[in-house]
């Protein structure tokens, strides 16, 4: 079985839910990275926000990034999972609720890591039990492209 650990990208960093949108872009900005866990006090993952969020939300409110909190863009209903998790498993999961990132957690609720469409891609290449005919799939799904293919046969 090839399990999440074994792919998913370890060095996450994360921002609070009372930091600025600002922060946040900044963070993402350092790190080349779309999108960071949101956590509260107790480092327990609450949400996770986006750049496509922050943008939209600065957007929608026109304000500036510094005066927007994390916590009014960010998206809460999060789907994760946890190191020793089947890989395949969490692959279908973001095909089914069609999430690119899933954080990846310790029993504790702390932020270990970050499962991307990026990790599945690689991941195909190299583990047996997970085909890259599924990846694309779950690609496709949470792109999607299969509901435009569908509706334009």
């Amino acid at each position: 079985m090839t399990t999440v650990s074994q792919f998913m990208s370890d060095a996450v960093v994360t921002c609070r839910l009372t930091d600025t949108l600002q922060r946040a872009a900044h963070l993402m900005w350092d790190r080349d990275v779309g999108c960071l866990p949101v956590v509260d006090d107790e480092n327990h993952l609450v949400g996770l926000i986006t750049d496509r969020d922050a943008c939209m939300a600065a957007y929608q409110r026109d304000e500036a990034l510094r005066n927007i909190p994390v916590s009014a863009a960010m998206t809460a209903r999060v789907y994760a999972c946890g190191p020793n998790d089947d890989l395949a498993t969490v692959q279908r999961t973001m095909a089914s609720h069609r999430v690119r990132r899933v954080p990846v957690l310790e029993a504790s609720g702390e932020v270990v890591g970050i499962l991307s469409l990026d990790d599945l891609a690689r991941a195909a290449t190299t583990a047996h039990d997970l085909p890259m005919r599924d990846v694309i799939a779950t690609m496709t799904m949470v792109s999607g492209i299969a509901a435009q293919v569908d509706s334009d046969s």
